[in-house]
C-alpha cells in the first residue's frame, strides 16, 4: 500500500509544479500510517498508534531532514560554492519539527508529573495540542504555496 501511494504521489507530482508535488507528497506520503492508526484505534490498540506516530516522526522528519542537511553540507563544504540551504525553509522545517516533538513530550511529562491524574486531564491536553499541530500544518501549507 505504501509503495502504491508513493508511486501515485510521484506521478501526480511530475504532472504539477514543485510546490504542489511537495504538498501532495507531504500530505499523502503517510497515508499508510493513518490507515494503520484508524484500524488500531477501532481495536483499542493505543500502543500501536503511539509507536506508529513516533516512528513516522523519527523516520520522516528527523532522519530525512537530518540526512538532507548532512549530504548538502558535505557536498558543498566550500562556503563560496553558491549552493546552500534556503534559510527560510530550514527555519520552517525546524520549527515544525520542534512543535511535533513538543507535542509528543508535553502529554508524557504531564502523565508522569501528575500520577493521580485528578489534577490534570492529559487526554484533553493531548487533544488540544493535536489541534494546534494540525492548525500549524495547515498554516504552513497556506503560507508556503
Amino acid at each position: 500500500l505504501a509503495a502504491l501511494l508513493g508511486d501515485l504521489t510521484e506521478d501526480l507530482a511530475m504532472r504539477s509544479n514543485d510546490a504542489i508535488g511537495a504538498l501532495l507528497n507531504a500530505s499523502f506520503g503517510n497515508a499508510t500510517e493513518l490507515i494503520v492508526s484508524i484500524f488500531a484505534l477501532r481495536n483499542n490498540m493505543y500502543d500501536v498508534i503511539k509507536s506508529s506516530l513516533i516512528g513516522s516522526i523519527l523516520g520522516n522528519m528527523m532522519l530525512v531532514l537530518g540526512s538532507s542537511f548532512l549530504v548538502v553540507g558535505l557536498r558543498n563544504a566550500n562556503i563560496n560554492s553558491g549552493v546552500g540551504f534556503n534559510l527560510r525553509a530550514s527555519q520552517y522545517y525546524c520549527s515544525l519539527l520542534l512543535l511535533a516533538c513538543m507535542g509528543m513530550i508535553i502529554p508524557s511529562v504531564m502523565f508522569v508529573a501528575y500520577p493521580n491524574h485528578e489534577q490534570v486531564n492529559t487526554l484533553a491536553a493531548s487533544r488540544q495540542i493535536s489541534v494546534i499541530m494540525i492548525l500549524a500544518y495547515v498554516l504552513y501549507i497556506v503560507f508556503t504555496l
